[in-house]
């Protein structure tokens, strides 16, 4: 199931509900970039989910429970998001917009395993 072999970097165009990135395979202690460019013109919310078995993705949350989430909103000037994940497991990682959460706009999103 899990190969180093899959490639090390995914990106997509995020421009309607239930887009992603294809799935990013991560190893236990693997470190992962996460690089949304989200235009002015864009207004949705991006989300990073995580699955065991690449078929049900969840999303990744914060200790408290709360969804790892950017909500954005039209602005005057583009929004960068930029962080990173380590995998406390092997998993599959992926970012974008679920469903009910777009609006209009299309961000450039892009995870790679450092």
């Amino acid at each position: 199931m899990f190969t180093k072999n899959k490639p090390v970097v995914q990106s997509a165009s995020i421009g309607a509900e239930n887009t992603y990135t294809s799935a990013l395979q991560l190893d236990t202690g693997d470190a992962a970039s996460i690089l949304a460019i989200v235009p002015a013109a864009f207004t949705g919310t991006l989300r990073l989910e995580r699955s065991f078995d690449e078929v049900n993705y969840y999303p990744l949350t914060y200790v408290n429970g709360t969804k790892i989430t950017w909500a954005v909103a039209a602005a005057a000037a583009d929004t960068v998001v930029n962080t990173s994940f380590i995998a406390e497991e092997k998993c599959f990682i992926r970012l974008g917009c679920a469903t009910g959460a777009y609006t209009s706009g299309t961000a450039t999103a892009r995870i790679g395993r450092s």
